[in-house]
């Protein structure tokens, strides 16, 4: 009975500490997904205020203006590149990084445009809010995709922790008996 016991404990510690693991594992890329949809909310407002002021720019401050926003989207790309090595997260990785490269285009053609004329850089950076409200999207529907993984997978550990804590009830009537 002491060696079922400690079966049953081992068992338990074992399952809850996976548990932990990926609950750890699926905030750390919560707080990814969340972190960058934030950078790209950042990037997006300050182009926006850019581009109404491009014309009045010489053309170095323009050219540093068009670098540091291709850094900062690339920044993003990067971490969204990690993602596709975690089996789970390749087919949204796949998805998002080539809406990520479609935005820095449109990006990038809006501050070209807005640098001849801001009117037209604010037009053309439409594309780039739609690439970008894509993007958010994707990003919202990945966040709630990891607290629905999480979720379920600490439900299943309770129910899995349940049926142990029952047969070990079960079994220890039974030595009783």
């Amino acid at each position: 009975l002491a060696l079922l016991g400690a079966a049953d404990r081992t068992g338990m510690g074992k399952q809850d500490k996976g548990m932990l693991q990926l609950n750890d594992v699926n905030f750390s890329r919560f707080k990814s997904a969340s972190a960058k949809t934030i950078e790209l909310g950042q990037i997006h407002a300050e182009l926006y205020s850019k581009i109404a002021i491009m014309a009045s720019l010489d053309e170095k401050a323009v050219k540093a203006l068009s670098a540091g926003v291709e850094a900062k989207i690339d920044a993003v790309a990067a971490e969204f590149t990690k993602m596709k090595d975690v089996q789970d997260r390749k087919a949204m990785a796949s998805k998002v990084l080539p809406t990520i490269a479609r935005y820095k285009k449109a990006v990038a053609d809006a501050i070209d445009m807005a640098s001849m004329d801001p009117n037209t850089g604010i037009a053309s950076m439409q594309t780039a809010a739609s690439e970008y409200a894509t993007l958010r999207e994707m990003l919202a529907l990945t966040v709630k995709e990891l607290e629905a993984e999480t979720t379920a997978s600490i439900l299943a550990s309770k129910a899995a922790n349940q049926k142990v804590v029952w047969a070990t009830c079960g079994t220890l009537l039974l030595t009783m008996a």
